[in-house]
């Protein structure tokens, strides 16, 4: 896929979710693997949103799409977050959270997720 196929499919996400899409964004999480990483994904999207206006309403609707969608894609689709072994993208994630998305989930679920990826990582033969 062209990345200039990808950018624009990232950049529809919030709008869609704004919209009402209830098709676009799921669509998008389930096969984006196809043609995308995560990494890939997220670096456009923290691009399109680098941070949020705290007096623009349009800003802050386009931070609560984002929170949303973003908290989809943890609870639904966990593993993609394993793929990575120096979990990279979840630490990108919790900073852009942090700073962005204080009052989400986001940092929750992240937090929830952690203790899963460090198990997942360790050597199954070794002890502890």
């Amino acid at each position: 896929m062209e990345p200039d196929m990808l950018k624009k499919l990232v950049n529809n996400l919030v709008p869609a979710h704004l919209r009402g899409d209830h098709f676009f964004v799921p669509a998008f999480l389930a096969i984006y693997r196809r043609f995308a990483t995560l990494q890939q994904v997220l670096d456009l999207l923290f691009l399109r949103y680098p941070s949020f206006l705290p007096d623009s309403e349009e800003d802050q609707q386009n931070k609560r799409a984002l929170s949303s969608i973003l908290e989809t894609w943890l609870l639904q689709y966990p593993g993609d977050f394993y793929q990575c072994p120096d979990m990279a993208s979840l630490k990108q994630l919790m900073d852009y959270a942090l700073l962005n998305l204080p009052d989400s989930d986001i940092i929750l679920q992240v937090g929830r997720l952690r203790p899963n990826l460090e198990f997942a990582k360790r050597d199954p033969f070794q002890s502890g």
